[in-house]
């Protein structure tokens, strides 16, 4: 009589499936987080940006330029960061379950723009 190979029922260790991190408690402590790091790189970078666009003397330099850039893309980041948990927070009390194509592409897009 041959026997079957044991199997082991006890699944590896995730994130996702850890009830410490499934809280509201923690997921508002994340938006909270990601909310206010999100606004202040928005502000800081525009400011940047505010800065650069007032001041002739600034746009004299490549490395300005350059600099200014990378503070458009980190200003991109930074909103997306801020929309993101915005939305999170929104969809989680009114328990939006189905999305049609127009909440779909607009909570993508906080996707693509932010980071979590």
């Amino acid at each position: 009589m041959s026997s079957l190979p044991e199997t082991k029922t006890s699944t590896p260790y995730s994130y996702f499936n850890d009830p410490a991190y499934n809280t509201i408690t923690y997921n508002r402590l994340v938006d909270a987080y990601c909310i206010m790091f999100g606004s202040l790189s928005a502000i800081g970078n525009f400011y940047i940006i505010l800065l650069f666009s007032n001041f002739s003397k600034l746009r004299a330099t490549q490395c300005n330029w350059f600099i200014v850039f990378l503070c458009v893309a980190d200003m991109l980041i930074g909103l997306g960061t801020l929309v993101r948990p915005i939305w999170n927070m929104i969809s989680m009390d009114n328990n939006i379950m189905e999305f049609n194509f127009y909440w779909c592409t607009l909570a993508s897009a906080s996707w693509i723009c932010g980071y979590r």
